[in-house]
Formats: structure tokens, C-alpha cells, sequence
């Protein structure tokens, strides 16, 4: 929990990234200056923020990080709604036309 703050740049349950500005610091209440007052909690009860071990991700490097920006490319490039949109038959579903005239219609787009 932050405290004394002059006013909030994000709101509650807002995703937020490191460095990223979450409010401005401000001087409310008894406080004797500008200053930033921040708080941990666990079930209730006030924590020592330097006591909580946070989890840090797992970088990639070399050959993985290339393989992942490639597959992120792939994704970005799938347009909005593809999954659906109805798929293409394999071409061991796909039937031989039995009549000339239903050939006829497929290559026209009739079908």
C-alpha cells in the first residue's frame, strides 16, 4: 500500500510493468514533507517489504530468444478471429465432384 500520495497515475487492479510511474509523491495528512510512506501485508498483517523474496522470470538468451521472437512475429501476424473461421477440408474430406456440371460449379465458386 502506498500513502501520501498527491494523486495515483493507475488504478486498482491495473496491470502495471517495472519503472513504471504509479503515482506522485504528496504530503497528506500529519506528514511533515513530500515523501513516499509504503506498506506490505500478508493475511492481514503488516510485513517487511525487504523480508518478501519476489519471483523474477526466466530470461531466454541465444537460440531460444530467436526461436521465440520468431513464433511472436507468427502470432502477431494471425489475423483477429481466425480461430473462427471455418477451416479449409483436408484433402482426403474433400469428395470428387460425381457430375460434370457440379465441376463446373465448383470452379465458378457456385459451391
Amino acid at each position: 500500500r502506498y500513502c501520501h500520495m498527491s494523486r495515483m497515475a493507475v488504478s486498482s487492479g491495473q496491470q502495471v510493468r517495472r519503472g513504471q510511474v504509479i503515482g506522485y509523491v504528496g504530503s497528506t495528512g500529519l506528514s511533515t514533507g513530500p515523501h513516499l510512506h509504503y506498506e506490505m501485508y500478508r493475511s492481514g498483517r503488516v510485513i517487511n517489504p525487504a523480508s518478501v523474496q519476489f519471483v523474477n522470470r526466466a530470461e531466454l538468451s541465444g537460440t531460444e530468444l530467436i526461436d521465440f521472437r520468431r513464433q511472436l512475429i507468427q502470432m502477431k501476424d494471425v489475423e483477429v478471429g481466425a480461430a473462427l473461421k471455418d477451416l479449409e477440408p483436408l484433402a482426403s474430406e474433400v469428395k470428387e465432384p460425381l457430375r460434370e456440371i457440379e465441376k463446373v460449379e465448383i470452379a465458378r465458386g457456385m459451391r
